[in-house]
C-alpha cells in the first residue's frame, strides 16, 4: 500500500515538474519574443510637429475668431491629414464644445497658416447662461493617414482614394494607415456675456 502511494506520488510529482517546466519555458519564450518586437519593430510614422507655442489670435469679433499659426511636415511629400476641432471653457471650468472635423493636405515644411474661426453658438449660449465672461481656448487633433501628390504631378503609383481641394491646388491621396497625432492648442480668448448667437 506505501508503495503504491509512494508510486502516485512520484508520478503526480513528475506530472507536475513537467507542467511547470513547461509553463516557464512559454513564458521565457513570450518575454524573449516580446523584446525582440520592441527593439525590431519600425518606428511609427510621425510626419506632423509644430511651434512650441500655440496658434495665436489676432483679431476677435462677435462671432468670429482670426487664428495665425504654422502646420509643420517632416515627410518629404505631402501627407493627407484628418483632424476634429474642440473648444474648451478654461475658466470656469466646463464641457468641450465640438467644431468640427476635416480634412487637408499638409505640404513638406512650415507653411503658416490662417484661419478664420466661427464661434460655435453652443459656445456663445454656455457663456450668455453663466452669466459671467468666460476663457476659453481652440485646440484640435490632427492624425497623418497617408500620402499625396499633386493631380498633375508624374507620380500616381495607383489609383487614389481620395481627390482633395486645398488652397495649395488639388491633390490625389493614397491611405498609408494611422500614424502619431499631433495636437495644437490656440491662446485664451475671452467671451463676454452680451455676445450673440448666430
Amino acid at each position: 500500500m506505501k508503495n503504491r502511494l509512494r508510486r502516485r506520488l512520484t508520478q503526480f510529482e513528475h506530472a507536475l515538474l513537467t507542467v511547470a517546466g513547461t509553463v516557464m519555458i512559454t513564458a521565457f519564450i513570450v518575454v524573449v519574443a516580446g523584446f525582440t518586437y520592441a527593439a525590431t519593430r519600425p518606428d511609427p510614422w510621425n510626419p506632423l510637429y509644430g511651434p512650441v507655442a500655440g496658434q495665436s489670435i489676432d483679431a476677435q469679433t462677435q462671432t468670429t475668431l482670426i487664428v495665425n499659426g504654422q502646420k509643420c511636415s517632416r515627410a518629404t511629400r505631402p501627407v493627407w491629414v484628418q483632424g476634429t476641432s474642440w473648444a474648451q471653457p478654461v475658466n470656469p471650468r466646463g464641457f468641450a464644445v465640438k467644431i468640427g472635423d476635416g480634412e487637408t493636405v499638409r505640404l513638406p515644411g512650415c507653411t503658416p497658416v490662417s484661419f478664420t474661426n466661427v464661434i460655435p453658438d453652443a459656445v456663445l449660449g454656455y457663456t450668455k447662461k453663466l452669466g459671467a465672461p468666460v476663457t476659453w481656448y481652440f485646440t484640435g487633433t490632427e492624425t497623418p493617414v497617408g500620402e499625396c501628390a499633386p493631380v498633375d504631378a508624374e507620380y500616381q503609383p495607383e489609383p487614389a482614394d481620395i481627390r482633395l481641394e486645398t488652397t495649395d491646388g488639388a491633390f490625389f491621396c493614397w491611405r498609408r494607415g494611422h500614424g502619431e497625432s499631433w495636437t495644437w492648442t490656440t491662446e485664451n480668448f475671452t467671451l463676454p456675456t452680451d455676445m450673440k448667437e448666430q
